[in-house]
């Protein structure tokens, strides 16, 4: 291994509004984009780079860990810390967002349109969206309701009469133009309102999608993967193909060269897994949709709320091909019954996509897409997002402590990020049993043998904590800590017991 010296490696300026550790994460990962750090090649540590560029050892940690968590770097321990993301020089990821591809757009677009008449199973039942450890939705008693009420009483005041009786095709033109701005400034896509559609949240978007698809066509997804958009493609009568996961996300290779019309994918926190799909997986989809003309469906539904302070770039903000469609969702990030998401939609799919938005009829309201698009240019949602992404990694951070009380070492994934992760158990346990004795406790909780389609995969459970109070968190775990050291005891018993 030849080892990089620090001089090598230039500190990038940054805007100002960037912080240190994504200037520290930005220099070094353009080095790795530009080839400057190669495949196999050790980094300096964390002590010498803060030394050379005058800069907290703290800092640099916390940035070669997102690094880390993205597939650019490797942590060996005794050893250094390497790079491990293999970039084909054809398909360099851009360190800046990629623009989304211009097009005239439809003149329907943005403008005032007539009214119609002119143109894996769970164990038990879903309980209250506050109990442990089921529920993956944001927290309303997060949202500073005083603040929301006077972007509603706003809205209220600014709409006119006129504009009650028509809709906008794609959604409200101010909304959508907030978003643009919003996804440019986190997820690193350059886009324009006219890319934007609004939706009522990532599950209309992935219906929407379904329906555009001919009859019988093939998508292949996760596996495991969201279970709700398994049953929105199966629904529609789509061909599923199960891909397996792995800790860098979906196994491209994999996909092989069998036709497919979509890939649907969940990069920045795989669902339920909680992997981030590495850099070298991301250039590798993106490759093999083009190569094979599909369209990759990115489902970014929780990435706000990375506890690295910053989540990865989007899939789409390197979608130099303009083959990804993005969805989001306002709902994960205020509350659920709010029903406001978006698509971010491929030029060619644009017009075909409005057109089977309007005819479903299904539209936000109109008042509370003008109070989100005040609330996102008034700065209050980042505001409300910052204050959020503590309150969850401290009800996260109550959830570990508690699990490190009753099981040694407990080993997690995607506990970096979003509303859940995944506490995989001892092999010979039964999540499937597991999950359905804590039922009998009040406690509901996914197993992961529900969410996995064709892969059978170690046990596992799935627990949810964002909307779960503090003192409900630590009573749920202390009795799945309870009922675990029970089963592995047991497990251990019957194992003395056999013959040598």
């Amino acid at each position: 291994m030849r080892r990089v010296k620090t001089l090598d490696i230039p500190l990038l300026e940054a805007p100002a509004n960037l912080t240190r550790q994504d200037q520290v994460y930005r220099s070094l990962r353009q080095a790795v984009i530009d080839g400057r750090l190669r495949l196999g090649e050790q980094v300096p540590s964390t002590r010498e780079l803060a030394a050379r560029w005058s800069l907290s050892r703290g800092t640099v940690e916390q940035a070669y860990e997102r690094l880390t968590i993205e597939g650019y770097l490797e942590r060996r321990q005794g050893a250094g810390t390497f790079v491990t993301a293999a970039l084909p020089e054809h398909f360099m990821l851009p360190d800046t967002p990629c623009r989304v591809a211009r097009a005239v757009a439809p003149a329907a677009i943005g403008k005032p349109i007539p009214a119609p008449e002119t143109q894996g199973r769970l164990n038990c039942a879903p309980g209250p969206a506050r109990e442990a450890f089921i529920a993956r939705a944001a927290d309303p008693q997060l949202l500073d309701l005083a603040k929301w009420r006077q972007h509603l009483t706003r809205a209220t005041r600014e709409i006119a009469v006129d504009d009650m009786h028509l809709m906008q095709f794609g959604g409200l033109c101010r909304l959508r133009q907030a978003v643009a701005d919003y996804v440019r400034g986190v997820r690193g896509i350059e886009c324009q309102a006219d890319d934007v559609v609004i939706t009522t949240g990532i599950r209309q978007a992935l219906s929407l999608v379904a329906g555009l698809l001919p009859q019988g066509a093939t998508v292949a997804l996760e596996d495991p993967t969201y279970r709700q958009a398994r049953e929105i493609f199966e629904s529609r009568g789509l061909t599923l193909r199960p891909t397996a996961v792995d800790s860098e996300g979906l196994q491209v290779e994999a996909l092989g060269d069998t036709p497919c019309a979509a890939v649907y994918v969940t990069p920045a926190h795989q669902s339920p897994l909680g992997y981030t799909m590495s850099a070298s997986r991301r250039v590798a989809l993106l490759d093999w949709a083009r190569r094979h003309g599909a369209l990759v469906i990115e489902d970014d539904y929780d990435s706000e709320y990375n506890y690295l302070k910053s989540p990865p770039p989007a899939l789409k903000s390197s979608d130099r091909d303009d083959r990804v469609l993005f969805c989001g969702s306002f709902n994960k990030l205020l509350y659920a019954s709010l029903r406001i998401g978006f698509m971010i939609v491929p030029q060619s799919w644009r017009p075909a996509l409005i057109q089977r938005l309007y005819a479903a009829g299904a539209y936000p309201g109109l008042i509370e897409q003008q109070a989100l698009a005040s609330m996102i240019e008034s700065g209050d949602l980042y505001a409300h997002i910052r204050q959020a992404r503590r309150i969850y990694q401290r009800r996260r951070d109550v959830v570990v402590q508690e699990l490190g009380r009753w099981i040694e070492r407990p080993r997690l994934s995607g506990e970096h990020c979003g509303f859940h992760f995944v506490l995989w158990l001892p092999s010979g346990l039964d999540d499937q049993a597991i999950a359905d004795e804590l039922c009998t406790q009040g406690i509901q909780v996914r197993p992961l043998s529900s969410l996995a389609l064709l892969r059978r995969y170690p046990p596992a459970l799935q627990l949810a904590f964002a909307s779960v109070p503090d003192d409900t968190l630590r009573q749920a775990t202390e009795r799945l800590g309870a009922l675990l050291q029970a089963h592995i005891a047991a497990r251990a018993e019957r194992r003395a017991r056999m013959p040598a």
